[in-house]
């Protein structure tokens, strides 16, 4: 689904993609209501490699509400997070 320019330059789809190597690694699935990104924070202390926010709702997006938009915050300190 490569997009053929279709997505703004330096978007998820123009940037290089590499797998994910789970093997190893302590994955934090996704909560509801308290997977934001201090509780992910916290986990990352504790040694979760890879963390999950909860689902984000695509119409709350574009409707611009802050509230979603704050599920998809990362701490520089989550380098593998969905």
């Amino acid at each position: 689904a490569g997009g053929g320019g279709h997505y703004p330059s330096g978007s998820v789809a123009t940037r290089e993609r590499r797998a994910v190597d789970w093997r190893g690694k302590l994955y934090l699935a996704p909560l509801t209501t308290v997977g934001n990104l201090p509780y992910r924070r916290v986990c990352k202390g504790y040694g979760a490699d890879i963390t999950c926010s909860e689902m984000a709702m695509a119409t709350n997006l574009l409707q611009g509400q802050a509230s979603e938009w704050a599920l998809l915050r990362r701490h520089v300190s989550e380098d593998v997070f969905g």
